[in-house]
């Protein structure tokens, strides 16, 4: 089985985040979230019962790397932080806007994160990017989920759009909880599902035995 995207998907997305940060620019409708408060609601969500204080955090799909200014308030400087995405747009501006030591900043896909970074990956998150609908959503989440589970000492929080709702944008796909869950469960019996917010997804949190 080929791992991640079909290169019709991958050119589909980065055609369409490229194309919204070039009418947008740096917002953060450009990387789909409503408002701020509902983007760090997510981070919350994603950092419920882990402490990222003394961490190497990557971030899938990073966007512009807000993910950096929620840690930084967390745990002022301690901790480096790893953001990938395949938007060379959002990227360009994450660089500008966090250009710090403990930042690296990668253009391309998470199956090829051993062609950036060296660092062992303590924590791994990914946020709203398994939203976008592809040729095989299920699929492709799963494989993402696998990936960044192995990549990761500790574990990893992934968000995801529910199906539990009246309606669906045509550009998005929502996941089945029960389904996500077993994918969690074949990769340990420690994980949590978290459907306790405000918002119409879920996050799931995997961490390893020790």
């Amino acid at each position: 089985m080929v791992k991640g995207l079909s290169e019709h998907d991958y050119q589909q997305i980065t055609d369409f985040y490229n194309q919204r940060f070039q009418e947008k620019g740096h917002d953060i409708a450009s990387v789909g979230w409503r408002d701020k408060a509902s983007q760090w609601l997510r981070f919350d969500m994603l950092f419920r019962d882990y402490n990222p204080k003394g961490k190497v955090i990557l971030d899938v799909g990073c966007g512009f790397g807000d993910l950096y200014a929620f840690l930084t308030q967390q745990c002022g400087d301690d901790f480096h932080y790893i953001g990938i995405d395949i938007s060379s747009e959002l990227i360009n501006e994450a660089k500008k806007k966090y250009n710090q030591t403990n930042a690296d900043f990668f253009v391309g896909d998470l199956f090829s994160i051993a062609d950036f970074t060296q660092k062992d990956i303590d924590y791994a998150v990914e946020s709203g990017m398994l939203s976008f609908k592809l040729e095989n959503n299920d699929e492709y989440a799963k494989q993402i989920m696998d990936e960044m589970f192995t990549l990761s000492k500790e574990g990893v929080a992934l968000n995801f759009l529910t199906d539990q709702v009246d309606y669906q944008l045509e550009k998005n796909h929502h996941y089945a909880m029960q389904d996500v869950l077993l994918w969690a469960r074949a990769l340990s019996s420690d994980f949590a599902l978290f459907h306790d917010y405000p918002l119409w997804e879920f996050t799931v949190k995997i961490m390893k035995r020790r």
